[in-house]
């Protein structure tokens, strides 16, 4: 019970206060992938705490012992009590539930995610089967739209887009830093992550840490894709690129970028132009160090605690089974006729000789 409490307490500061992570993720940008996989850590570790307080709070732990037996013997007489506690069934069903509602609320959010993009894989195939055509200059589906618009996709030929609209306003050198851009996102899987962010972030959207995460998350991959193309390309030029796609799209115009895709100048364009131009001074070693811990005590911290009791436990020396031995007093048995002659027979012999030899 204790321990399931203090992973409650975990989960909820977390999700309430890490809000303020999202928010505050300036020093994020100076290592945009690490910052990422760091808030997607983090995020993940609140349902995961949850699930694990839970179980936790249902079935106490146990001392572990030698044999198996003997262990069975121990988490049924553990269970029993906790059972027949006052309000023991009622706290141990509404862990049951809090468990089972997080595995059912992970898996119906990631099935709606997996929907949602095979439902705009088909759409943007049909697009492209349609009116896409290719070009033998760049490495992409050319469709035909006014709109200066570059995304990829994250199919299994990674498909970059781009529209006659955004080959008509960009140099061939920007073009090339856009195609740049959009290769880093298919290399790096930032698909996967967006798309896991997607799925911790509809799983508990009433905390502020995973209501802001999608967000955060695709500005700071956008930004990690920036510094990719960057070390091939001018950062002016990437620039340039970026801030002539995010101002060519006219106020209220209809998005056509997939939700689930990439795109070059979709998130944060004046930030990351900002950033391109007067690029930040990037994180030390320690500072990377200090990051990878981070993200590792967000994967093992919740572990650690639902576990630490039975580790310790396991540790211990087995207890030796004592075994009471209680005295048995038991009545004497009647002596039988022939025995107590021969006894008198052998004090009255014992006496003659002694008088004699007196």
């Amino acid at each position: 019970m204790t321990v399931g409490a203090v992973l409650l307490v975990y989960a909820l500061a977390l999700g309430i206060g890490g809000g303020a992570l999202c928010r505050r993720s300036g020093g994020l940008e100076r290592a945009p992938r690490l910052g990422a996989a760091l808030l997607l850590s983090v995020a993940w570790s609140v349902p995961v705490a949850l699930f694990l307080a839970g179980l936790t709070i249902a079935v106490p732990h146990t001392a572990l012992s030698s044999g198996v037996s003997e262990l069975l013997g121990a988490c049924i007489i553990r269970i029993r009590s906790a059972y027949s506690t006052p309000g023991g069934t009622v706290v141990a069903v509404a862990g049951l539930c809090l468990s089972a509602v997080i595995v059912v609320r992970v898996c119906w959010v990631a099935g709606q995610v997996v929907q949602i993009r095979r439902t705009e894989r088909r759409k943007q195939q049909a697009l492209i089967a349609t009116a896409g055509r290719r070009v033998p200059e760049w490495p992409a589906v050319i469709v035909d739209e006014s709109r200066p618009v570059a995304y990829s996709l994250a199919d299994r030929a990674g498909t970059i887009v781009l529209t006659s609209g955004l080959l008509g306003v960009l140099t061939p050198d920007q073009v090339a830093a856009v195609i740049a851009h959009e290769q880093a996102h298919l290399r790096g899987r930032h698909h996967s992550l967006l798309a896991s962010a997607a799925v911790v972030a509809g799983t508990l959207p009433a905390l502020p840490l995973l209501r802001e995460l999608s967000a955060v998350v695709r500005r700071l991959i956008e930004m990690q894709a920036d510094d990719v193309a960057a070390r091939a390309h001018a950062p002016e030029t990437i620039a340039a690129a970026l801030f002539t796609v995010a101002t060519g799209q006219p106020a209220g115009s209809l998005p056509i970028t997939p939700a689930s895709a990439l795109a070059a100048g979709d998130s944060d364009a004046v930030a990351r132009v900002r950033r391109l131009l007067l690029p930040p001074a990037m994180l030390t070693r320690r500072g990377r160090g200090v990051v990878r811990a981070g993200i590792a005590a967000a994967v093992l911290v919740p572990v650690l605690t639902a576990f630490a009791p039975a580790a310790v436990a396991a540790n211990r020396p087995p207890v030796a089974a004592v075994r009471a031995t209680v005295p048995v007093h038991r009545p004497a048995e009647p002596q039988s006729q022939p025995t107590l002659r021969k006894k008198r027979y052998i004090v009255t012999q014992t006496r003659a000789i002694t008088s004699r030899m007196a």
